[in-house]
């Protein structure tokens, strides 16, 4: 299963999870929209990152083992 995080391009700050793309991308404008109002709007301020949890979820089994 995938999931999809937006963070900030400049400090890697988590800003929110999604569990498809598309809701992700919808968020992600929807930041850019606030930042535009709020006129802090820069180009690429954020990304969308795909997290895979089984992955994540191994990594943690490793760790605690």
């Amino acid at each position: 299963m995938k999931q999809f995080k937006i963070q900030s391009k400049e400090t890697g700050a988590f800003m929110n999870e999604f569990n498809s793309l598309e809701q992700a991308k919808i968020e992600l404008k929807l930041y850019e929209l606030y930042d535009h109002k709020d006129g802090i709007y820069s180009p690429d301020s954020y990304e969308i990152i795909e997290i895979d949890i089984e992955q994540k979820q191994k990594k943690l089994n490793k760790q605690l083992n």
